[in-house]
């Protein structure tokens, strides 16, 4: 499906096609914080500082749009159709967004989660229709192919793992883990109608138990950020201390980069959830 919107893209020089894409990167940023509510400009400013956002940028990945899909089912939780709309597109375009359906399960019951849920395998059906089905078969296990080649090298703690001398199946083993126990508290907070405080755990543990996580995917973060600080306020910055690690684009990034990005995540999702939290107790 995402190849089928970018189509138009290969009818342009590919200069133009670059610098329409790099636009509407920036578009989907600004669009995402707008729908947050985030009026200070001086959010906008940071964030383009984001090593994931730089990230997203150099690569010409989709995270930003990703984002705002996030940010939009968000905006859009008292209006089912169109938050179904926003988590189907999302988890369409990359399947690791699916415990969103918790966060919507948890808010807003079974029948709406159920039904992003169908909405997402009927855009997926609609997509390989598209293409005769070509690779349908193949595709799970491609898909746990590339998780095992590329999981290790990525933003993971099998990466960190492996570089500590320990094993890559401990480090995806410490992750699931991680990522049920984020699934639970998300799950409880959202029953409680602590809404955002269950995405930000819900977007937590899609980071975390991801087989595959790049830099951009980081991006994400700008939700629970901007859900817990709409006016600019040292939130903003703690993204950005992973650059004094080094740099963190590219093949070669140091496993150093990689925890500072990590634990620069951790310290963005506890802080945010506590500020949402404490704020106000049906936040």
């Amino acid at each position: 499906m995402l190849a089928l919107a970018l189509l138009p893209l290969v009818a342009l020089p590919g200069w133009l096609a670059s610098a329409v894409f790099v636009l509407l990167v920036f578009a989907a940023l600004a669009a995402a914080l707008r729908a947050l509510e985030v009026r200070d400009l001086r959010c906008y400013s940071v964030a383009l500082l984001w090593p994931a956002v730089i990230a997203t940028v150099q690569t010409a990945s989709i995270s930003l749009a990703l984002t705002l899909a996030v940010a939009l089912a968000w905006r859009w939780r008292d209006r089912p159709a169109r938050q179904v709309a926003a988590v189907a597109l999302g988890m369409v375009a990359k399947l690791f967004l699916w415990p969103l359906l918790v966060w919507v399960w948890a808010v807003h019951g079974w029948r709406r989660a159920l039904s992003a849920a169908a909405a997402s395998a009927g855009l997926a059906l609609a997509s390989w229709a598209a293409i005769g089905f070509t690779g349908l078969r193949t595709y799970p296990r491609l898909l746990t192919r590339l998780g095992a080649a590329e999981g290790p090298t990525g933003y993971t703690l099998s990466h960190l793992s492996e570089h500590a001398g320990l094993t890559a199946a401990f480090g995806t083993g410490l992750s699931y883990a991680a990522a049920v126990v984020l699934l639970a508290l998300g799950w409880r907070t959202g029953r409680q109608g602590r809404a955002g405080v269950s995405l930000t755990l819900c977007i937590a543990a899609a980071l975390v138990a991801s087989p595959i996580v790049w830099l951009h995917y980081f991006a994400l973060l700008l939700v629970p950020v901007g859900l817990a600080s709409r006016t600019y306020s040292r939130l903003w910055l703690i993204p950005c201390a992973a650059l004094l690690a080094g740099p963190a684009v590219g093949p070669n990034h140091r496993p150093g980069a990689v925890a500072a990005v990590l634990v620069a995540g951790v310290i963005t999702t506890t802080i945010a959830v506590r500020r949402l939290a404490s704020a106000n107790p049906a936040a």
